[in-house]
């Protein structure tokens, strides 16, 4: 039988999900957790979500560290474990994500300069996934394909109009 949706309000649960606060390893099954309830791996098959985690890095933030600037070589997406993340150019804001958020995915699929810079509002623990490991997950799993175009549209459907006037007045 197929399970519903994971019951992410129960202190249990809760407790399962988030990873431990000290700068120690994160376990698989932790990393396998995080990415269960994000979105764009939601529909991912077990053993290939599991390849993911064993290779996913965990990348520890401090409050007002930048993860990446605008026009930085990319080559790797991130999953937001805990914490918060501004995405920016300049002292315009596209969007804040939290908790079981992606960012940097055109980067990931497209290995290109990013097109925003990425900074911790708070502190911040996230998983680093590389362009090679989200090919061969891709390559498997069409499911991932899909919640990347997802992601993408989402995003350009909240911060494109933005993006497009900031852009005009950069010019």
């Amino acid at each position: 039988p197929k399970l519903g949706p994971p019951m992410t309000d129960e202190p249990l649960y809760q407790e399962i999900l988030e990873p431990r606060a000290t700068g120690g390893d994160v376990l698989t099954i932790e990393k396998v957790l995080i990415l269960r309830n994000t979105p764009l791996f939601r529909a991912v098959r077990e053993e290939h979500l599991v390849f993911v985690a064993q290779h996913a890095e965990p990348v520890e933030l401090a409050q007002d560290a930048v993860l990446f600037e605008l026009g930085d070589l990319g080559n790797s997406m991130f999953v937001v474990a805990t914490g918060r993340l501004r995405i920016y150019s300049g002292d315009v804001t596209f969007a804040e994500i939290g908790s079981r958020e992606v960012v940097g995915e055109m980067a990931a699929v497209d290995p290109e300069p990013r097109s925003a810079s990425v900074a911790a509002m708070e502190s911040s623990l996230l998983l680093r996934i590389s362009h090679q490991n989200l090919q061969l997950l891709m390559d498997h799993d069409p499911d991932v394909a899909r919640g990347i175009i997802k992601v993408l549209c989402a995003r350009l459907r909240t911060t494109g109009p933005r993006a497009s006037v900031t852009m005009h007045a950069v010019k």
